[in-house]
């Protein structure tokens, strides 16, 4: 546990944060009505702003152990802990709520009657 798994966390947290960033907008843009599209767009994106906001103002408000930035200072774990218990409810409502492929899928595989389900048509 070093300087190394510290990069190595760094790494692997990009690589999520990328493809968070590039996948969730498709979706979004694949499963919104048209006339919503747009609007549901920017409000994913501002919401993605206002959880870093919130996330620099609990990093301020955490105490520091000792004073010092990078040892034996808790208060980073702490804001670690917080966005994991965040990811695991995003993952939660992933699989239980929000358990439906996109519409394109559903059309380009020939599924026209989930289409209608999805859309709440019978």
């Amino acid at each position: 546990m070093g300087l190394g798994c510290f990069f190595f966390g760094r790494f692997v947290l990009g690589l999520a944060v990328g493809i968070y960033s590039s996948v969730t907008p498709s979706y979004i843009n694949e499963i919104a009505p048209d006339h919503l599209a747009g609007s549901m767009g920017s409000c994913h994106q501002v919401f993605v702003c206002v959880a870093i906001v919130i996330t620099y103002v609990i990093g301020m408000l955490l105490p520091d152990s000792d004073g010092s930035v990078l040892r034996n200072n808790i208060s980073w774990r702490l804001a670690m802990a917080g966005s994991l218990v965040l990811s695991a409810f995003q993952i939660l409502m992933m699989m239980f709520v929000y358990k439906y492929d996109s519409p394109v899928f559903y059309v380009s595989n020939g599924m026209n009657k989930k289409v209608r389900e999805n859309f709440g048509y019978r």
